[in-house]
């Protein structure tokens, strides 16, 4: 055995023992935790690198039972706005903790759910409380290039918009973006009435995820603090689907699907943060399946482009850009996370590229840079080949 060897088996056998001991202790206090205590140790379960199984379920399966008493004793100590709020984030990533490990039983999620439901109510009496963002209601005029979002559903606490290029998800009062504002567009749609949360810049104007400008597709958005409660606890549960059509470099036709568990952290302040994959990083899964190759008219992309359908399983800032760069193949078109070594076009293609498209900037500013003019569109799609 050599000594490298015998040193990490050493180390794997002390982080171990840590484990071990950590968890057995937890058990012992679970009765001290509060909502969120229980939260950060069903997270610290979650991405510990323990073998012991049986220990890990036993300690799982208590700090539930914890949870349901905690939840009683603090919805009847709960004071005020900041109180509430902080005990609803910490139900919902408990929840989401218990569910990412499949330990949520269906008494628990009761009894978390019916918690949850409480809280919005407690906020929703005290709305009228709580400012509104001092900035003008006017939509700027759309540029011609650009089209406007559509209002697809809107039901009972909650809305449903297309958002389409060029507009941003703005969950704040700041304004400092270039792109179009999709809260102010669903200001001017939806009176203030019975959608006031979708006009408080506390509370993220409503909207429960985002989409990068450049991109489009749907997105949810509460009206109501009841129907916010709604859209986060299926969130939680990983009970709504997202799914994406993403290009990227490479993948070809020797990928057809894959499954990406890479733990991810955001570094940097969250305005101009990133997400990379590290092993301190919080658990994240996305599955990946590879629908078509794109080629150009001359021969193609440099390692090829292909169109991927993305399923994320969790939700983590960024993630879908993370997991495609680190199995090397990152989003196509993509400053801020493809890597300098990636071009689109073949040395005998290039005039020199446009340095907008390859500076590190954070978000899209309204510009975007028209395909090469040998782009024909071809679609290469390696299982209709096959069968044909």
């Amino acid at each position: 055995m050599s000594s490298s060897f015998r040193v990490a088996m050493q180390q794997v056998g002390v982080h171990g023992r840590f484990l071990h001991a950590a968890f057995d202790a937890a058990l012992k206090k679970l009765n001290e935790f509060d909502i969120r205590g229980l939260a950060n140790l069903a997270w610290a379960v979650a991405v510990s690198r323990s073998n012991c199984a049986h220990q890990k379920t036993a300690l799982l399966t208590q700090l539930a039972s914890a949870a349901q008493v905690a939840l009683r004793h603090q919805l009847r100590s709960v004071s005020n706005e900041l109180e509430v709020r902080s005990l609803i984030f910490s139900l919902l990533s408990l929840a989401w903790a218990l569910r990412f490990q499949s330990s949520l039983g269906r008494d628990v999620e009761g009894d978390l759910y019916a918690g949850l439901r409480h809280l919005a109510r407690v906020l929703e009496s005290s709305r009228c409380r709580w400012p509104r963002p001092d900035r003008p209601l006017q939509m700027a005029s759309l540029p011609k290039e650009l089209n406007e979002p559509i209002v697809i559903l809107n039901c009972r606490g909650m809305v449903v918009a297309l958002k389409p290029p060029g507009w941003e998800v703005d969950t704040s009062a700041e304004g400092q973006s270039e792109a179009l504002s999709l809260s102010m567009f669903l200001q001017s749609q939806l009176p203030p009435e019975e959608n006031n949360l979708l006009y408080d810049f506390n509370y993220g104007f409503g909207f429960v995820h985002r989409l990068d400008v450049a991109s489009s597709g749907l997105i949810l958005a509460a009206r109501t603090f009841d129907g916010l409660i709604c859209l986060q606890w299926q969130k939680a549960l990983c009970a709504i689907d997202r799914e994406y059509i993403v290009v990227c470099t490479g993948l070809g036709e020797t990928l057809r699907m894959v499954t990406i568990r890479a733990e991810v952290a955001a570094r940097g302040l969250h305005k101009y943060s990133r997400t990379l994959t590290q092993d301190n990083g919080l658990p994240a899964e996305t599955r990946l399946r590879t629908v078509a190759q794109l080629n150009t008219a001359s021969g193609g992309l440099l390692g090829g482009a292909s169109l991927v359908v993305i399923q994320i399983y969790t939700g983590r800032r960024h993630q879908i850009r993370a997991h495609t760069r680190f199995i090397g193949h990152p989003t196509a078109c993509d400053a801020w996370y493809t890597p300098n070594a990636v071009r689109l076009y073949l040395e005998d293609l290039l005039q020199p590229m446009p340095l907008r498209a390859w500076v590190r900037t954070p978000r899209w500013v309204g510009e975007l840079i028209p395909p090469p003019k040998d782009m024909v569109g071809e679609v290469y799609d390696p299982g209709l080949a096959a069968v044909q």
